[in-house]
């Protein structure tokens, strides 16, 4: 069996998008509006259009997540990086709040993002330490002026 630290030292060598999934206040499970930075989604289906996320279940977003019906998938531009580090959980003072960038109806979103999908949740699982989420596209907003922001090697890469 590989060893943890082989398995992700090996996976620091693969280039990844980077994104801030969030959801709104729950009244119900007492949440508030929140986001977590990911590097692990991906699209699943076109037909209907299905993306998937992975989060940690030991992270403090975990339990947002869980109780929520959707969330938005901001998939960051280059220009974005400093909300892909204050949603990391290695924000400098433990700001994680949300500011003027960010519109708040009907889920947390970058105004200007490079590329934000509105997501209904589908459904949702437990595989090893990670909660799975699925859920159906209702939404997308796009704005190709941007260039990606990458995840490689542990630091984040501008790619063009």
């Amino acid at each position: 069996m590989v060893k943890k630290e082989s398995f992700l030292n090996a996976l620091r060598l693969a280039v990844n998008g980077v994104a801030v999934v969030t959801t709104s206040h729950n009244q119900q499970h007492n949440t508030a509006p929140s986001g977590l930075t990911i590097s692990s989604f991906t699209s699943i289906s076109a037909e209907p259009p299905i993306m998937q996320i992975a989060v940690n279940q030991q992270s403090q977003f975990y339990n947002n997540l869980v109780a929520a019906n959707q969330f938005c998938l901001n998939i960051l531009g280059e220009n974005h990086q400093i909300w892909g580090e204050r949603f990391s959980g290695r924000a400098i003072n433990g700001n994680y709040q949300f500011d003027d960038e960010w519109a708040m109806h009907p889920i947390p979103h970058l105004k200007n993002g490079m590329l934000t999908l509105f997501c209904t949740m589908l459904s949702q699982q437990i595989i090893g330490t990670h909660g799975v989420f699925f859920g159906e596209i209702s939404d997308i907003v796009s704005n190709e002026k941007h260039k990606p922001l990458a995840y490689y090697n542990r630091q984040y890469q501008h790619l063009i």
